[in-house]
């Protein structure tokens, strides 16, 4: 269990938001037994002061005994630690840090 693994005396919490989430799904499951789309209604009270929000999340999968590569997971390459993650496109665009504690700052600016 990951909290066996955590530093003496620290511990982790479920944000509020996510503990008050609730909502239904639907798993689509093959002829092989193996799910091949999951579809998640969630609704989410209290994401903000005075917003809810509501969400509708689905994932298909697909090549299951396909050999794919490792990946290697980013690693902090930013100012204080942040996540610096290249920008979608041709990678000729601005690259996107993500600060430890916050959103991406630069998200709008092009």
């Amino acid at each position: 269990m990951l909290a066996s693994q955590l530093p003496q005396g620290m511990q982790l919490e479920l944000h509020p938001v996510l503990k008050a989430t609730t909502g239904s799904g639907e798993l689509w499951v093959d002829s092989d037994g193996l799910p091949r789309r999951e579809i998640l209604n969630l609704a989410m009270p209290g994401v903000t002061a005075g917003y809810d929000a509501q969400m509708q999340l689905t994932v298909d999968f697909s090549g299951y005994g396909d050999s794919l590569p490792a990946i290697a997971l980013p690693q902090p390459t930013g100012a204080d630690g942040a996540l610096v993650l290249p920008a979608a496109g041709s990678g000729g665009g601005r690259d996107h840090a993500i600060p430890r504690a916050s959103g991406c700052d630069r998200c709008s600016q092009q």
